[in-house]
């Protein structure tokens, strides 16, 4: 699978999960990843506790 492949699946993924996460009423909360690599972490919380 090609890096571009890879990135279009990532979008989709973090597309499908924003949108279970407002369903479900959490807020989603990204970070940074320290490792030097692109993207970050995705952390869903319910709504009011971060």
């Amino acid at each position: 699978m090609s890096s571009h492949d890879q990135e279009a699946d990532l979008e989709r993924q973090t597309a499908r999960l924003l949108e279970w996460a407002a369903k479900a009423g959490h807020r989603v909360v990204e970070s940074e990843n320290d490792s030097g690599m692109n993207g970050g972490t995705v952390t869903t919380a319910p709504a009011g506790t971060v």
